[in-house]
């Protein structure tokens, strides 16, 4: 076990070595593009911030222009929406709560800060061994962002497919569209026209 230990830890360092080399060409690759592209990137900047200010300006006049009138769409393209939030002392909140015995769900991270902090009868604290995998590193950070790379990929493999599945199911007269419209076009399945 010790050998293929030792030998696993080389893998890795070996991969974290390769990763660090890729990371520096990606960084100089990033800084050339840049270099180049400066004017199109200082563009994009002056209009971001163009569009931030006009923006600002928009709400400030829509505003306005619902307290003179009190139209909620004083023109095409911009609408108010009243909100009403909550103002409150949290201490007095988190008091009256806890003498009604009110919660719709236990927040376990809130608990867990508080129950870690302040000793309770109720609540054990063990020690929990785990293994961990440096992420302070660049091999570690690249980690994380090819993990969230994957997700993101399968989050959108899985929105195509249901996609597809509706528009299949739609074609086929499943969903969306009225039985007898169906039957007066006629129904398409797998490229087959059902009359």
């Amino acid at each position: 076990m010790t050998e293929e230990l030792i030998n696993q830890v080389k893998v890795v360092a070996q991969a974290r070595e390769h990763k660090a080399y890729l990371a520096d060409l990606k960084k100089t690759r990033l800084e050339e593009w840049e270099e180049e592209h400066a004017g199109l990137l200082n563009d994009l900047k002056e209009n971001s911030e163009f569009l931030n200010e006009a923006e600002t300006k928009l709400r400030e006049l829509t505003l306005k222009a619902y307290e003179e009138n009190g139209d909620k769409t004083p023109a095409d393209g911009v609408s108010v929406k009243i909100f009403h939030p909550l103002e409150y002392d949290p201490k007095e909140a988190l008091k009256w709560a806890m003498e009604h015995q009110i919660a719709l769900s236990l927040d376990k991270k809130i608990f867990e800060g508080f129950a870690g902090s302040t000793p309770m009868d109720f609540v054990t604290i063990k020690d929990e061994a785990r293994a961990q995998i440096a992420t302070s590193s660049a091999a570690g950070k690249f980690q994380l962002q090819m993990m969230g790379a994957f997700a993101e990929f399968e989050r959108n493999l899985i929105s195509e497919r249901t996609k597809e599945a509706l528009k299949y199911a739609k074609n086929v007269g499943k969903r969306g569209v009225d039985k007898r419209k169906r039957k007066k076009r006629g129904v398409v399945r797998a490229g087959i026209k059902f009359t």
